[in-house]
C-alpha cells in the first residue's frame, strides 16, 4: 500500500494536476513533481504498478498513442512516455507540452540504466531538473527544438534491489539525485496469499477514468481546433501543510542529535519538500477543501516519515548501539520498541 500510494501520487500529479501550484517555504510556487522508485525481488509482483497505471489511465494512454501517429503532434500535448526516448525527442516534447507534465512508467529499472548510458539518451541531470522544474537548455545544429524549457517529468521506476543499486550509485547519492526520489519496497511474498492486486469493478474503474479526464481538462490542458492548450496555473493554499511540516523538520533535527544520524538533518528539508508535493495531489483528490485537511495532513506526515526511514535504511549510516536483549522472549517497553524500530536495517559498530 505504501508503494502504491507513492506511485499514484506521482501518476495523478502528472496526468491530472500538472498545472496546480502551491507556495512552499522558499516562497516559490511548486508543482506536484514526484519521482518514485519501488524495489522488489524477482517475482514479487512489481508488474502490479504498471497494471494499476494502465487500468486507471487507459483512456489517456489510448489518446496519447493516437496523437503520436499524427503528423501534427507538435501541436498536441502528450503526457505518457517511456524513459528510453532520445534527448532530442525529450527536449521536443518539453517544448510541445508547454509546461504540462510527462509521466514515465518503467517496470524494469535496468532499462532506465541502459537508456542513461546511451550517448544520445537522457541523463540524471534531467531527473534532477525534473524535481525542481529547472530549465534544460539545448542549442545545436540538429532539427530538434532549440532553447530553454523547464523540465516537467514524473516517473515510477520498479526493479530489484541490485538493479536499483547499480542505477543509484554513491556518486548519485552524493550528487543529489537520490534525495529527489521517494524510495519504497514491496513486502516479502506471503506464500499463501501472494502479492495480488485487487482492482475495482469495471463500472467503478470507468467512473475513475471519467474523473481523470475531467481533472485533466481542468488542471492540465484543453483540446481546441488549433491544437492542445495548457490550462492556466491553479494556485491552492497549503499553509496548513506547511505548518505541519515545519514541526516535522524540528522533530527530525532533534532526533538526529539523539540518534547520531547526520543524514536525518541533511534530508529533512528535501523530504519535507517531497511530502509537500504529494500534499498538492492529496489536497486536490480530497476535493480542494479544508474539510479534509486533517486527513490530508496525517497522510502527508505519514509520507514524510516513510520516505525518511526508507532513505536512511537504504543510504544512511548509524553509530548508535543496538539494544542487547537479555532474553529473546523479553517483553519490550514502548521506548525500546521505538528505538529498535528506527535502528532496523542499519549496521552496528560490530558490523552486524
Amino acid at each position: 500500500r505504501d508503494a502504491m500510494l507513492l506511485h499514484l501520487c506521482a501518476s495523478f500529479g502528472a496526468i491530472c494536476f500538472s498545472k496546480v501550484r502551491a507556495e512552499w517555504e522558499d516562497n516559490k510556487l511548486h508543482s506536484p513533481s514526484i519521482l518514485t522508485i519501488i524495489e522488489g525481488d524477482s517475482g514479487s509482483g512489481k508488474g502490479m504498478f504498471n497494471t494499476m497505471f494502465e487500468c486507471i489511465f487507459e483512456q489517456v494512454i489510448k489518446r496519447d498513442n493516437e496523437k503520436l501517429k499524427r503528423d501534427d503532434n507538435n501541436l498536441l500535448i502528450i503526457q505518457t512516455a517511456g524513459i528510453n526516448m532520445s534527448e532530442a525527442e525529450f527536449h521536443n516534447r518539453l517544448a510541445y507540452n508547454k509546461g504540462v507534465h510527462i509521466f514515465a512508467m518503467e517496470t524494469e529499472i535496468a532499462k532506465v540504466a541502459e537508456s542513461f548510458k546511451k550517448g544520445n539518451g537522457l541523463s540524471f541531470s534531467y531527473i534532477r531538473n525534473a524535481f525542481d522544474n529547472d530549465y534544460q537548455f539545448r542549442n545545436n545544429k540538429g532539427n530538434s527544438c532549440q532553447g530553454r524549457y523547464r523540465v516537467y517529468l514524473n516517473c515510477t521506476f520498479t526493479g530489484t534491489p541490485k538493479a536499483i543499486d547499480k542505477l543509484i550509485t554513491k556518486p548519485e547519492v552524493e550528487g543529489g539525485t537520490a534525495r529527489r526520489f521517494c524510495f519504497s519496497a514491496i513486502p516479502e511474498i506471503d506464500n499463501e496469499k501472494g502479492n495480488n492486486l485487487k482492482l475495482p469493478s469495471e463500472k467503478v474503474l470507468n467512473e475513475i477514468r471519467n474523473t481523470v479526464d475531467e481533472w485533466q481538462r481542468d488542471y492540465c490542458f484543453i483540446s481546441t481546433d488549433r491544437g492542445d492548450q495548457p490550462c492556466k496555473e491553479f494556485v491552492i493554499d497549503l499553509h496548513y501543510i506547511r505548518q505541519k511540516l515545519r514541526k516535522w523538520i524540528k522533530v527530525q533535527m532533534n532526533r538526529a542529535k539523539q540518534d547520531q544520524i547526520p543524514e536525518r538533518i541533511e534530508m529533512a528539508r528535501a523530504i519535507s519538500t517531497i511530502a509537500f508535493h504529494c500534499a498538492i495531489v492529496l489536497h486536490m483528490m480530497a476535493g480542494n477543501s479544508t474539510n479534509n485537511k486533517k486527513c490530508v495532513s496525517n497522510l502527508t506526515l505519514y509520507i514524510a516519515n516513510y520516505c525518511m526511514e526508507r532513505y536512511l535504511a537504504k543510504f544512511g549510516t548509524c553509530v548508535g548501539e543496538v539494544i542487547a536483549l537479555e532474553k529473546q522472549n523479553k517483553k519490550l517497553t514502548p521506548e525500546e520498541v521505538e528505538e529498535c524500530y528506527y535502528l532496523r536495517g542499519t549496521i552496528g559498530e560490530d558490523g552486524r
